[in-house]
């Protein structure tokens, strides 16, 4: 007696094997084969139990609490601080403030240093934002999957990745309202770069309050 495969019985017992096939394999079964009978009834329990599972519904506390299991972390982040602005150092004799087209200036966050170089090209709508970030305590570079994004309240406006130096580089159009973040890939934290004041579109002025009315 020939007996069929264990692919084609559970095409069977799932309803979906064609009905010239299906009358054989019912014939087989009527003429008394256990073994393809034990075969059958297994695979058509496993059949019944995945049906009924597109019919139950978890509470809604079971599903929050497997999402809170398997959430991400939430990354840590980290305000970097300015320690250097080549913009708050004198100006060599002769040279005039609106001259000064590249900015340097340098952050740190605990054991993480970033050198930043801002060139402006002396155009208004064209900038270039060139920067290292080392770690400090072992004066390396950090390891793994470094993303640096330049972004505004909206949206992303330039990001890159740094290589195995930890330097970057971001060509981006001066707008108001930048910020930087430095996203250290698998240690999950986040440097938070206030770089708004730096990257300030050149020639832009606040207004003065009015005095009218005083």
């Amino acid at each position: 007696m020939s007996h069929f495969d264990i692919e084609q019985w559970v095409d069977f017992a799932r309803g979906v094997r064609p009905s010239a096939d299906r009358s054989v394999m019912e014939r087989h079964l009527a003429s008394g084969c256990t073994r393809c009978r034990h075969v059958v009834d297994l695979l058509s329990g496993v059949a019944a139990i995945a049906r009924a599972e597109n019919l139950y519904d978890p509470p809604a506390s079971a599903l929050h609490l497997a999402r809170s299991l398997y959430a991400p972390p939430r990354p840590v982040r980290r305000i970097a601080r300015m320690v250097f602005d080549s913009f708050l150092e004198p100006l060599p004799a002769g040279v005039r403030a609106h001259d000064r087209l590249t900015r340097h200036v340098l952050y740190v966050a605990d054991e993480y240093s970033l050198d930043v170089r801002v060139d402006q090209h002396g155009a208004p709508n064209a900038a270039t934002l060139v920067g290292q970030l080392v770690t400090r305590d072992s004066a390396g570079f950090p390891s793994g999957d470094v993303q640096v994004i330049l972004r505004n309240r909206k949206k992303t406006v330039a990001a890159a990745s740094c290589n195995p130096f930890g330097e970057f580089q971001l060509d981006y159009r001066p707008a108001p309202a930048l910020q930087l973040e430095v996203s250290l890939g698998s240690t999950g934290e986040v440097l938070e770069v206030p770089l708004a004041h730096v990257l300030e579109p050149a020639g832009e002025k606040r207004a003065k309050p009015s005095r009218r009315g005083r």
